[in-house]
């Protein structure tokens, strides 16, 4: 299974859950509602428990064989 660590910096995660709180807030005003909700909702949860799942898919998938 997947090995979760915190790959984020402390001042990246503060980013990021201030980054997705503003998105969150802008989507239930109206602003491209389902779409800011569900991204500002990721980043957020990203920034509060330090780890970022992109970083882990492009390793796997960009292994060679």
């Amino acid at each position: 299974m997947f090995k979760i660590s915190c790959n984020l910096a402390r001042a990246e995660r503060n980013h990021r859950m201030i980054i997705g709180s503003l998105l969150v807030i802008a989507g239930l005003l109206g602003f491209g509602r389902i779409f800011l909700i569900i991204t500002g909702l990721i980043i957020a949860i990203e920034g509060l428990i330090g780890w970022c799942g992109l970083p882990g898919l492009i390793h796997r998938f960009s292994k060679s064989k």
